[in-house]
């Protein structure tokens, strides 16, 4: 997943960055290097891929914590 893919899945799934490092378990300050610049790990990419693909609301997977 590039960055730009990350950003619009973020998008799609009503995320900002903040929002985005709760909800997959990482500090806000890696979210936005993901963002950025960061390589995306396979598992994060994953995640977010299945959310978006399955209408799966971000706010039942940070309560899955």
């Amino acid at each position: 997943m590039t960055n730009a893919q990350y950003r619009l899945l973020l998008e799609h799934l009503g995320l900002n960055v903040l929002a985005a490092g709760r909800v997959l378990g990482i500090s806000p300050r890696q979210a936005q290097r993901y963002a950025a610049n960061d390589a995306i790990p396979g598992p994060v990419a994953k995640l977010m891929r299945l959310m978006a693909e399955k209408n799966i609301d971000p706010k039942h997977v940070e309560a899955l914590k």
